[in-house]
């Protein structure tokens, strides 16, 4: 092994390893002392072990070869007076009788004993007998003998740590919840060899939701990587919760400000099978308690900060097992407070979670400019909105992505809503598969997050609507596979376009519903280039809300394959009903497949007046064999464009107009006599406004037959 050099130019004596020498006071075979280093000595005959040099002064003995100790308990025998300042030890295993956690430690008189950790960093003052159950009290410091000397051991800097140097065992019997979160306190890098990390909920914390229990506090900075999903595994032990003793709990969770979090390749199983967090499931209530792997939450009110995460990163992990409301929390805050900002949360599984909840969104994406992509979000069987997972992510907050993601079983699959800072501004969601019994992607907008929502783009996603029942009562509208509905506040330019909604479901169903609550508005809306299939009802406007819906573009869309459902027995292609802004409607194709079409084009009432302020229609075609083509009962307080919109069956009735407006006639009939008969092929505008008489406003437009 090559010798490692300080800045300052001072050499620190290696290992000879290849000559078989540890210390010439314990002489012994190279491959004894492999095996006493376990896993360690593995990495060192590979010439691996990354050393940088310890921070201390040179070793004033010349050629001191390492001491060797077996386990970490043996350091209290080690009189640090009588040894050189930067002497080396090879301790083989933290525990005795084991062969992990070893490594190579040098002495540094200087280190204060106050420094002790347990692991990087380990006093001869501190006891310990080398048994798991007085670990947590080695770690803590606890029994030091001169607490205000100075003389310690000092771990060999390596480019990782792992919680095995700081006593855990993960064989998922012991508990290493005291090793991993003192590694974590280390401040270093760390790594996790594959194993079962057993963990309890032994700590308290203050989150925004109120006091909490979890069993690692995360830190700045903290970078934590395992060896792969399924290897490396952070487990809740059983009945941490109970339904004797229910609690609002977290793997690891977080209340301060939290810059580059890394974490990669490890499996949080929260274990939700075995700690319920529902007493009362029996009668049909649920809790909805966060019990999260990674829960960021916090302000100023409850912990003295803003809890957030910036610039930070969740990379091929998995999520299992939850039973509550959430799996990642990127920030959860119960009032306006400082966003996160730049997360990515990529490559990552999340499985069976919300199994003891009606309420869980998997990713919580509270902050700006977060990016989930390429994650998997998978249920078992189809979840019916109780006990199994409700909506894979809650989009809050602005230039937020959710790209090339798969949700399979979900009640739904995303939320896009605001927070309660500033309005949430350019939202992506592209490329993602949903297979849900819900929603698929909907809007969501109540007091006192309505400030607002613009510039969202859903667009070339796969949502198929699945049957199976919905037990949440929270979830009586109809399944829906794009909801822009604003409860609360604006919403502007929402674009939809270029995705493929399919229905299976035959109990009630819509593939895109456009609304806005009492109140609220939405402005500026374009549904565009996209596939219905198997739906009741197709494109929506209005439907009943009796909020303010304005411009709204709906343009190649093709509606196929159209299905009664026990709800909407009579299909429809697109429908427009209320009071409503203006409406385009262009170039669809609406029927065609096995389905039946009842109804082409409902513009008219549905449960109040039906008013807009303009309409565009031209060039949408609908199946000759439709119960109906075009029903036009609407009334236009503005005008009318394009050949669809000014065609009538008579004289019309409704809508305001400009001199020089031309209505056309939809069946016209020859009339008069011989050799004199004409057809009325429409009707032309002779004054501005909404009176509608014959000879007055309107004269009619006639073409000579010959006849």
């Amino acid at each position: 092994m090559n010798h490692s050099k300080e800045s300052n130019g001072q050499e620190i004596k290696g290992m000879e390893v290849d000559q078989g020498k540890v210390a010439s006071s314990s002489p012994f075979s190279r491959r004894k002392f492999l095996a006493a280093m376990g896993s360690m000595g593995a990495v060192v005959a590979t010439g691996s072990l990354l050393l940088s040099g310890p921070r201390m002064v040179a070793a004033n003995k010349k050629s001191a070869d390492p001491e060797y100790l077996s386990s970490v308990a043996d350091i209290q025998s080690l009189k640090l007076n009588s040894l050189d300042n930067g002497q080396t030890f090879i301790i083989g295993s933290y525990h005795p009788n084991k062969t992990i956690g070893g490594g190579i430690y040098y002495v540094d008189k200087n280190r204060s004993k106050s420094a002790h950790n347990g692991g990087s960093i380990i006093s001869p003052t501190v006891p310990w007998n080398g048994k798991v159950s007085g670990l947590r009290g080695f770690l803590n410091r606890t029994g030091e003998t001169n607490p205000k000397g100075t003389g310690c051991l000092v771990r060999l800097n390596e480019e990782r740590l792992t919680p095995l140097s700081f006593g855990a065992l993960a064989d998922g019997a012991n508990d290493d919840t005291a090793s991993i979160q003192a590694a974590i306190d280390s401040g270093s890098p760390l790594f996790f060899p594959e194993g079962t990390y057993l963990l309890t909920l032994s700590q308290s914390i203050a989150l925004a939701g109120g006091a909490s229990v979890c069993s690692l506090i995360a830190k700045d900075k903290m970078n934590l990587v395992g060896s792969g999903i399924g290897r490396t595994i952070l487990k809740l032990k059983n009945n941490e919760s109970t339904d004797a003793s229910p609690k609002y709990y977290n793997l690891i969770a977080g209340n301060t400000v939290i810059n580059n979090l890394y974490v990669e390749g490890i499996t949080f199983d929260i274990n939700g099978a075995n700690n319920k967090i529902s007493p009362s499931r029996g009668s049909g209530t649920y809790s909805a308690v966060n019990c999260a792997g990674i829960f960021i939450s916090g302000t100023v009110a409850t912990s003295g900060v803003d809890a957030r995460l910036y610039d930070s990163k969740i990379t091929n992990c998995e999520f299992i097992n939850s039973p509550g409301v959430t799996c990642i929390a990127t920030g959860q805050q119960e009032a306006p407070a400082t966003h996160s900002r730049n997360v990515e949360i990529s490559s990552c599984r999340f499985y069976n979670n919300g199994i003891d909840s009606s309420d869980h969104s998997s990713i919580y994406m509270w902050g700006d400019v977060i990016n989930v992509h390429d994650c998997v979000f998978d249920h078992p069987t189809v979840s019916t909105g109780v006990a199994g997972p409700v909506v894979a992510a809650e989009l809050h907050g602005s230039e937020n992505y959710f790209v090339n993601n798969m949700v399979n079983n979900y009640s739904q699959g995303l939320w896009i809503t605001g927070n309660q800072k500033t309005p949430s501004r350019g939202i992506t969601v592209t490329g993602n598969s949903f297979n849900v019994s819900w929603f698929g992607v909907g809007l969501f907008s109540i007091a006192p997050i309505d400030l607002g929502l613009s510039d969202v783009l859903i667009g070339n996603n796969r949502v198929q609507i699945l049957p199976g029942q919905i037990l949440n009562p929270g979830m009586a509208f109809p399944k829906t596979a794009i909801f822009l509905n604003m409860h609360h506040g604006r919403g502007d330019r929402i674009t939809v376009t270029g995705n493929q909604l399919y229905c299976t479901d035959r109990s009630s169903n819509i593939a895109v519903l456009v609304c806005a609550a009492a109140g609220a508005s939405l402005f500026d809306t374009t549904i565009s280039d996209n596939l219905v299939n198997g739906f009741s009802k197709g494109i929506c406007v209005g439907l009943g809300a009796t909020g303010k819906v304005s411009n709204t573009s709906i343009k190649s869309n093709t509606i196929c394959n159209l299905q009664g459902s026990t709800v909407y027995p009579q299909t429809e292609g697109i429908h427009v009903s209320g009071t409503q802004g203006g409406v385009t409607l262009a170039f669809n194709e609406i029927g065609g497949g096995s389905g039946t079409t009842d109804q082409g084009i409902y513009l008219g009432e549905y449960g109040a007046p039906a008013v807009l302020e303009y309409l565009h229609m031209e060039g949408n075609r609908v199946d000759a064999s439709a119960a109906s083509t075009i029903a036009d009962s609407i009334v236009v307080s503005g005008r009318r464009s394009g050949e669809q919109a000014v065609t009538f069956a008579a004289l019309p009735a409704q809508s305001g107009w400009k001199i020089g407006d031309v209505a056309i006639a939809g069946s016209p009939v020859q009339a008069g006599t011989a050799p004199n008969k004409y057809m009325v092929v429409g009707w032309h505008r002779i004054t501005n406004g909404k009176s509608n008489v014959l000879n007055q406003d309107w004269l009619e437009k006639r073409i000579l037959t010959g006849n």
